[in-house]
């Protein structure tokens, strides 16, 4: 049986950007996979008037919006139960964020590892001061966790083996941004390899952060605090944190506004994404 590779992409409310997507994307796997999430404008509309041009394309369509990480699983029980030759899974955003350029690097490693994770930070990309703290927090925190060493935990664009996403598929809980760090604790908790990549064609980068991803991010991590050894005086930072942010959570803002302090016992260091109040 041959080792085959699909493309999975959750897709909502990307009209302006899903038809480019997937003619950059049939002729790189033998399969891509969309999982349209409850979109309400014309995605879902051109999802089916592409999907008749090519043989190769799978369209999920869900009734309505749940978030980034249900759509995702969505595709994985779909992928891991309907298609058992497909070996390898590229995990890749819809709205041109990432290029399908960079999966030549993907490839040459995809059997060093069980999942390899993009960098997008790898070539001294400038990016915003207060996204860069966003980052070097959240990458501190998933390497206390994990004692995986990336400089982005939270790209999501990554490559992945079956088994791996075997997985992912009937493990993964999160709802939202939060699955991302979610396939790294998994990955910790049944001892896969997980590696990184430097991504150099990285389109979308000028984006707002927006709070909710940080929440999904922590909570994710305080739902495993049992399984990572955490202290009680890194919970309370993280609860503390996630607090904090959920205040405001109804604002698309960058995090220059409010300040969070986060000790780390293992390495001494106390970040503060910072700065006025």
């Amino acid at each position: 049986m041959n080792k085959k590779t699909c493309i999975l992409s959750p897709a909502y409310n990307v009209q302006n950007e899903i038809e480019n997507f997937i003619r950059s994307s049939v002729n790189i796997s033998n399969f891509v996979f969309i999982v349209d999430d409850g979109s309400t404008d014309g995605t879902r509309d051109i999802l089916e008037r592409v999907n008749s041009e090519f043989r190769n394309i799978r369209i999920i369509h869900k009734q309505k919006n749940q978030g980034k990480a249900k759509a995702l699983l969505a595709g994985l029980t779909y992928i891991t139960k309907a298609y058992p030759d497909i070996e390898f899974i590229i995990q890749m955003d819809s709205d041109l964020a990432h290029s399908t350029n960079d999966l030549n690097s993907f490839f040459k490693m995809k059997n060093q590892a069980d999942l390899i994770v993009g960098n997008r930070y790898g070539y001294d990309r400038k990016i915003d001061t207060h996204r860069a703290n966003v980052i070097k927090l959240a990458s501190r925190t998933i390497k206390y966790a994990t004692n995986y060493s990336l400089t982005d935990p939270m790209c999501g664009f990554r490559v992945y083996n079956r088994k791996a996403g075997m997985v992912f598929a009937n493990r993964i809980c999160s709802h939202g941004y939060g699955i991302e760090t979610e396939q790294l604790i998994q990955c910790k908790l049944n001892g896969f390899e997980v590696r990184e990549t430097n991504l150099k064609n990285v389109i979308s980068q000028d984006k707002k952060t927006k709070a909710i991803e940080f929440i999904d991010v922590f909570e994710t991590l305080l739902y495993y605090s049992n399984y990572l050894n955490f202290t009680d005086h890194i919970i309370d930072k993280i609860t503390t944190a996630v607090n904090n942010l959920k205040k405001r959570r109804n604002f698309r803002y960058d995090f220059a506004d409010f300040e969070i302090s986060f000790t780390y016992s293992n390495y001494g260091d106390s970040y503060i994404l910072s700065s006025a109040k």
